[in-house]
């Protein structure tokens, strides 16, 4: 707590100016004229670079739900110091809440009172509670001398914007034994080389990836992580062909290690008929603009991240609403939907549900996205969810979430198509990896030969 009985304008306009949330530490200047405890959470949420605009239409109103929208951001932005100003004028009852929040989400709390003494009200709600009451600025602004400096948090981390790249030719030759001794005949020496470039890329990437993932004799893979592996590797292509092109190089380094990785049609993949990471919006949609909007439009930490991963997977909000907590990994790192169809058999006497196999679907959470999940972990915490549901701490439906897109002037997905068609739509669903000894050994020798083609520079020109 620093006093400062002067009502220094120094003191106000210095901490003012240390306002950044990026880096850890944000100022609360509270509303003058207004009271209570919803008041107050309001203005540190609009401290954290929260939108207070829409409060009733996302049920944030009242201070309890507030609280926890406040403490979620506060743990998922990583601020450190919560700095409020004219803390004097406040309630006893604010400045318990405001000590609640902090140490809920384990901030440093900075009171800020404007006089000699605090009333003996507020004092005794520091009774029992680790404090210092200082007079001087330069000992209470962070970054002090001896305290060491603080990365931006991770929230604040854009997703770099896709490098300008020459599109590769269109090839889609889908047999790997000869994908790289036919390119140059199909598109010619040059788009050989360009295509080639991009599926040593993959190779190499799947080589690196296996050395990591297998060990000992064991030759059984997770498919959900080779899933995630390849939709990483892709997230971040200019183009579908080089998409394309960085999938067949990981089949290829896949097969030299005699796993028979197998890829939907190329074909589909690269006329859209099949989407996913790497062939459609997804997480290009989520541009830094967009990342932006979304923050400084919604207050909800569960309706952010509903338009987030509705963008990212390019699904309706309604296959969303009933995510597990096992779909997303503990680190936010990958997203995984599973949809169980069940079909109806007329049986003697009755009807039976029979299930088939579960259609899965991983998704790579780009890391400038992972803090607006973490909220929700945190805001779920919060709530004492108990069912098991990620978003199950708020309505999770599309007109609420629908209407805060359109706040943010976001236009989300459509939101009319089945379960079992949405996954079944996206490439990594139907990808396939079995081990197979003979693949990749000196018996496969028209594979061993096309990853030895080396193109006769001459004689291509002069066909060409």
């Amino acid at each position: 707590m620093l006093l400062d009985p002067g009502d220094e304008v120094r003191v106000s306009v210095g901490l003012l100016q240390r306002h950044d949330p990026a880096g850890g530490l944000v100022v609360v200047h509270p509303t003058p004229g207004l009271c209570g405890l919803a008041a107050l959470a309001h203005d540190v949420l609009a401290a954290l670079g929260r939108s207070i605009c829409r409060l009733k239409a996302e049920r944030l109103v009242g201070s309890a739900r507030a609280g926890r929208a406040v403490v979620a951001w506060l743990l998922a932005d990583q601020i450190e110091d919560l700095v409020v100003l004219r803390a004097d004028r406040l309630s006893a009852a604010g400045w318990d809440w405001l000590l609640a929040v902090c140490r809920r989400s384990g901030t440093r709390l900075v009171l800020i009172c404007h006089v000699h003494a605090v009333a003996p009200a507020l004092a005794d709600v520091l009774e029992g509670t680790s404090h210092e009451i200082l007079t001087d600025l330069g000992t209470t602004l962070p970054g002090r001398p001896g305290r060491p400096g603080r990365a931006p948090a991770a929230i604040h981390s854009v997703l770099a914007p896709a490098p300008q790249a020459v599109d590769l030719p269109l090839y889609a030759n889908e047999q790997i034994h000869t994908y790289r001794s036919a390119a140059p005949a199909a598109i010619g020496l040059r788009g050989f080389l360009q295509t080639d470039a991009v599926y040593q890329q993959g190779r190499a990437a799947a080589g690196a990836w296996l050395d990591t993932h297998l060990t000992g004799a064991w030759k059984v893979l997770d498919i959900a992580q080779v899933q995630l592996f390849l939709t990483e590797l892709v997230q971040d292509s200019p183009t579908r062909n080089h998409s394309l092109a960085r999938l067949r190089g990981a089949q290829g380094g896949f097969r030299a290690r005699s796993f028979d990785l197998k890829l939907p049609p190329g074909q589909l993949m690269v006329t859209g008929q099949l989407t996913g990471p790497g062939l459609d919006g997804g997480a290009a949609g989520l541009s830094v603009a967009v990342l932006q909007r979304i923050r400084a439009g919604v207050a909800h930490p569960t309706i952010g991240a509903g338009i987030a991963l509705s963008l990212l997977t390019q699904l309706p909000i309604l296959f969303l609403h009933s995510l597990p907590w096992e779909a997303l990994s503990p680190d936010n790192h990958a997203l995984r939907l599973t949809w169980f169809p069940q079909y109806a058999t007329l049986v003697p006497s009755k009807f039976t549900i029979r299930r088939h196999h579960p259609i899965t679907a991983v998704f790579p959470v780009p890391p400038a996205v992972r803090p607006l999940l973490q909220a929700v972990r945190c805001f779920a915490a919060e709530s004492d969810n108990t069912t098991g549901r990620l978003f199950a701490s708020t309505s999770f439906t599309f007109e609420r979430i629908g209407a805060a897109a359109a706040h943010c002037k976001i236009t989300l997905p459509d939101q009319h198509r089945h379960r079992a068609a949405n996954l079944l739509q996206t490439w990594q669903s139907h990808v396939t990896c079995t081990y197979t000894p003979y693949l990749g050994s000196k018996f496969d020798t028209r594979f061993i030969a096309d990853q030895a083609f080396a193109p006769n520079p001459h004689v291509q020109a002069a066909s060409a």
